[in-house]
Order: structure tokens, then C-alpha cells, then sequence
């Protein structure tokens, strides 16, 4: 393979990871705002109001501030030094001690200072990296790490506010699906009559709500709180997707390959708790 396949099929690869990721950020602004749309208008109470619209509003501003800047937040910008001026230990690439360059993507040869790595999903080379998240088609640096932290931290409090009031009633008609959908003949022919059905059974649960759906049509113009009070698949996908989401925000443990600047935990949370929560945004790229 060629030097000029090898970049065509870099290019190709990064773009279609930049078309995916942008879908995926779609996909979540749009599952925020249809628990938004949700909490206010369907499930209501004055004091419940409040607290989600401020919950949610608080989770969908810290998503947009970590998606922001894919291509400027935190990018190695500085000029080369002169390795005759320089007076502190620093990062070579040579015995001869020659600074450390990049060639990779658009950097065509600029300075990668100390704690700077190249991301390739971005394609640029970012300050105190610490990971590429595809859920924000974004790195995560220093600077952004407290609001990454506390969008994980935030995401599940969220969920469990705005699911509490109707929980029960989610179980329930989950349940009635299930009902449903294996009293249903032709739904057992298509699914229930296959001995692994059960370990699949939401499956036989979607079949269930395309039914009752099917029952429905026809009736009253659907009236206030409708999407909760009557059986809907899209109320409970969205609360089985933020369920996976809030899990997946318990769990996320961020444990780098490297840790050549660990400084311990009491010095690195010294310096996480230091840094502001919308660093990038008052700082500007660097």
C-alpha cells in the first residue's frame, strides 16, 4: 500500500467517524429534549417542573459545552522553541535532544509539547489530554475534566428525579405488553413460539406495544399526559436508553494506559478541584 492510499484511507475513516459522532450527538440532544418535552408537559407537578427543567438544562448545557471545539479547545499552537533557551528539563525525541514534532493529520511538523497527544478521531494534537469520548465526539482534557465529571455525576441524579413519579406506571404497562403480546396468536407465531424467546423478551415486549398501539387507533384526540397515562414505546425506549446512559455514567472509570504524570492522588485532585468548570469556554483555545 502507498503513502497516498494509506492518507485516502485515513481520510476516509476520519471522516466517516466525524459523520457517526455527529449522529450521535444528534441522537442525544434530541433524547434530552424529548425527556424535557416529557417531564413538563405530560408528567407535570409545579415543584417537579422546577427541579427537572433545572436538572435537565443543566445536563444538556454541559453536553453542548464539552461537544463544542472539536477542532480548537486545547490545541498545540506554540511555536518551536530554541533548545539553546531552554532551562528546565523537557521531552525529547533524540539523544541529540531535538523537541518532540508531529507529523500525523494537518500538524505538518508543529511542536508537541510536553503532556500533548495526538488525537486521530480529531486529528489534532491537544494539551493535557486525557481521552477521546465518541459519546461527545470530543477529547477530554484537564480543562474539561470537571464538567465531564460532573455531567457523569449529574446524567443519573437527573434520571432518577424525572423517572420517579412514573415508574410505576412504566413497570406496568411493560408488563401489559408482555400480556399482550403472548395472547396475541399472531405474535406468537412470529416470536413466542421459539424456546429462546424468553431470554429475548423484549422482543415480544415491542411486538406488544406495536399491538395495543394497533388497538388504539382510532380513538379521542390524545389529550394532556396521554404519552404517560396510555402504554407508548418511544416514553419507554427513552427511559431504557437514559438507564443504559446513567449505568454507563456510574461506571465510566477513566484509567489511562500511561500515567507518566500522575503526581498522586492528593496532588491530582488538588489540581482537578483548581481548574474551573468551564475552563475552555473563559480561556479560549490554546
Amino acid at each position: 500500500m502507498t503513502v497516498c492510499d494509506t492518507w485516502l484511507l485515513s481520510s476516509f475513516a476520519f471522516k466517516w467517524t466525524v459523520l457517526i459522532e455527529t449522529i450521535v450527538q444528534v441522537f442525544v440532544f434530541s433524547l434530552i429534549a424529548f425527556g424535557w418535552y416529557l417531564c413538563t408537559f405530560h408528567i407535570g407537578g409545579n415543584l417537579y417542573i422546577v427541579s427537572t427543567n433545572l436538572l435537565i438544562s443543566s445536563v444538556a448545557g454541559l453536553y453542548l459545552y464539552l461537544c463544542l471545539g472539536r477542532r480548537s479547545h486545547n490545541v498545540a499552537l506554540y511555536p518551536l522553541p530554541e533548545k539553546i533557551l531552554l532551562t528546565e528539563p523537557y521531552q525529547c525525541a533524540t539523544k541529540t535532544g531535538d523537541l518532540v514534532v508531529c507529523n500525523k493529520g494537518d500538524c505538518n511538523g508543529k511542536w508537541k509539547p510536553p503532556r500533548t497527544h495526538h488525537c486521530s478521531t480529531c486529528g489534532v494534537c491537544r494539551l493535557d489530554f486525557d481521552h477521546h469520548c465518541p459519546w461527545l465526539g470530543n477529547c477530554v482534557t484537564l480543562s474539561k475534566l470537571k464538567a465531564f465529571i460532573c455531567l457523569l455525576c449529574l446524567l443519573p441524579v437527573t434520571f432518577l428525579v424525572a423517572i420517579f413519579p412514573i415508574c410505576r406506571i412504566l413497570i406496568t404497562h411493560a408488563l401489559l405488553a408482555l400480556k399482550t403480546s403472548h395472547q396475541n396468536t399472531w405474535a406468537n407465531e412470529v416470536w413466542w413460539d421459539w424456546w429462546g424467546s424468553w431470554v429475548v423478551c423484549a422482543v415480544g415486549m415491542l411486538l406488544g406495544y406495536i399491538l395495543m398501539k394497533v388497538d388504539c387507533q382510532g380513538d379521542l384526540t390524545p389529550q394532556y399526559g396521554h404519552l404517560v397515562e396510555e402504554p407508548h414505546l418511544r416514553v419507554l425506549a427513552t427511559a431504557g436508553i437514559t438507564l443504559l446512559l446513567s449505568i454507563f455514567s456510574v461506571v465510566r472509570a477513566v484509567l489511562p494506559n500511561e500515567r507518566i504524570y500522575d503526581l498522586g492522588l492528593f496532588q491530582n485532585w488538588q489540581i482537578f478541584l483548581k481548574k474551573p468548570l468551564l475552563s475552555a469556554l473563559l480561556q479560549g483555545p490554546c
